[in-house]
């Protein structure tokens, strides 16, 4: 997805930058990213195909989004920050976003380290859960 320069017509790929950051133009003219770049373009579509491979593949139906955020940016993909990347799943149609209640634990990035992450979940739409899955 390119951003225009509202100056001078010139056009920047955003995939080349990283979101919340600003670019200064060849005209001088300041292009600030977080607030221009929509919420639905913040991820690659590169990124959102590795997301839903990532769900078809799963063992759990729902998967808890930091994970996937974490892995995604470990394998070098460009992301906006976590708040930023939820709320671009909540407006993907294909996914269904789940808050389940979970107990409280004294020391989250403990528990993550263990593979266990708190907070809402993913999971495809298209992906149906059965009786012999229950």
């Amino acid at each position: 997805m390119a951003i225009v320069c509202k100056t001078c017509g010139r056009q920047y790929d955003i995939t080349l930058f990283e979101f919340g950051r600003t670019v200064r133009c060849d005209c001088g003219n300041i292009i600030d990213l977080k607030t221009k770049v929509p919420i639905d373009k913040m991820i690659s579509k590169e990124a959102q195909e590795v997301i839903i491979s990532m769900l078809e593949k799963a063992e759990d139906f729902y998967v808890p989004v930091k994970k996937i955020w974490e892995e995604l940016s470990s394998q070098g993909y460009k992301l906006p920050d976590y708040n930023d990347f939820l709320r671009c799943l909540k407006k993907d149609k294909r996914l269904e976003i789940e808050e389940f209640k979970e107990q409280d634990f004294d020391d989250d990035e403990e528990m993550e380290e263990s593979g266990f992450y708190a907070g809402p979940r993913v999971k495809l739409k298209s992906r149906k859960i059965t009786k012999q899955d229950m």
